[in-house]
């Protein structure tokens, strides 16, 4: 997860030149060993900019972002189908867990739900693309064009999501 990505960040980083390494359940690839090469060290330290710029602005305001639900936009594969899961992971249902209902979300966010408006909605998918593009595979995220955005979510029923 997001731990391991730091710590491969770091390493890349400082010049060790190391692969990591990581064990985990993949459908199609299996088990593991999955190796994720080291990167150039000016990259992962560009990466790692852009992350401790937004640790800053989040120790400022609260930002609408989940490790779960980010997680559903990022391996979604496309951006309509990511929104949905995302927002299914967020809201739960009658049967399942919802990442948006726990006290400390709640309490953070004010109780706003980041699907519910344009510009909430607009910072979680970019959170969740920095984040976990930053993470998995050392990438900077330039941001997310929101009129597409918006033409995606248009024909999304979010509000349904459970």
């Amino acid at each position: 997860g997001i731990r391991n990505g730091l710590d491969w960040l770091l390493a890349s980083a400082a010049g060790e030149g190391l692969p990591l390494v990581e064990f985990h359940d993949d459908a199609e690839l299996g088990i593991g060993p999955h190796l994720r090469p080291a990167l150039d060290p000016a990259q992962a330290r560009a990466v790692l900019s852009q992350l401790l710029a937004l640790r800053a602005k989040g120790l400022r305001q609260p930002l609408p972002f989940g490790p779960y639900s980010g997680w559903e936009l990022f391996t979604a594969g496309d951006m309509a189908r990511g929104l949905q899961k995302a927002a299914q992971r967020w809201h739960g249902s009658a049967r399942s867990w919802g990442e948006g209902t726990g006290e400390a979300l709640r309490l953070a966010l004010r109780g706003r739900d980041p699907f519910a408006h344009e510009p909430t909605q607009l910072q979680f998918v970019d959170l969740s693309m920095t984040i976990y593009g930053a993470v998995v595979s050392g990438q900077l995220y330039a941001g997310t064009d929101a009129q597409a955005l918006q033409a995606i979510a248009a024909d999304l029923d979010l509000e349904d999501a459970e």
